[in-house]
């Protein structure tokens, strides 16, 4: 128990930090909206504070988004040992609580910002699932281009967590990806569920 109290504590902690809507707190301040009145999605991401707030606002609701994930993984990372399956909760946390915030009565966003800053957190010492992430993002944006941005966005995450396997990562990091994986894609698919949108599919040169 004394081994796993650590990897809990940062867990947490990430938890706590990811239930910080930015988008949320900085719409409110720069327009005094709620950010889910923004669009037809609701969620109290980036892209509507951007929508909402505009560019100031949303930057900083981006970069809010980014440290919320990041610095609680770099923390952890100096006080714990990145190989301990347990650390595959602390990588999650952040994005479990941007998905269900306990500040926000559980009604929380899609977490793609967080989870790049979750990627970000661990760059410094393995760069390959924030370089994954980004890459499949790019391919399903430039050269086989899928639409809306929720089939994207689900096709980058799952791409780049079987991707985590393939490279060999250490498994702590592998269910990690895995479980922000579950969570981004599940986020969407139930955005999808309640306003559908059929998936299209483009080749950079049609």
């Amino acid at each position: 128990m004394e081994e796993i109290r650590p990897y809990l504590l940062f867990a947490g902690l990430g938890y706590l930090s990811g239930s910080v809507l930015y988008a949320q707190i900085f719409l409110r301040l720069f327009r005094g909206r709620d950010v889910r009145t923004v669009s037809e999605d609701e969620n109290p991401g980036t892209a509507n504070a951007f929508l909402g707030g505009g560019a100031v606002c949303g930057v900083l609701a981006l970069v809010g988004d980014l440290c919320k994930g990041m610095l609680p993984v770099q923390w952890a990372l100096q006080n714990c040992d990145m190989r301990c399956p347990w650390f595959a909760l602390v990588l999650a946390a952040p994005v479990i609580g941007h998905a269900w915030p306990i500040f926000f009565r559980f009604r929380g966003g899609k977490a793609i910002a967080v989870s790049f800053g979750v990627l970000l957190g661990i760059a410094p010492v393995c760069p390959v699932p924030l370089a994954a992430l980004a890459f499949f993002y790019l391919f399903f944006s430039l050269v086989v281009r899928i639409s809306p941005h929720a089939w994207r966005s689900i096709a980058a995450f799952l791409a780049a967590g079987l991707a985590g396997r393939a490279l060999a990562l250490p498994t702590s990091l592998v269910g990690g990806v895995r479980l922000i994986v579950l969570i981004v894609c599940g986020k969407h698919l139930a955005a999808l569920h309640r306003n559908p949108e059929p998936v299209r599919l483009r080749l950079f040169h049609s």
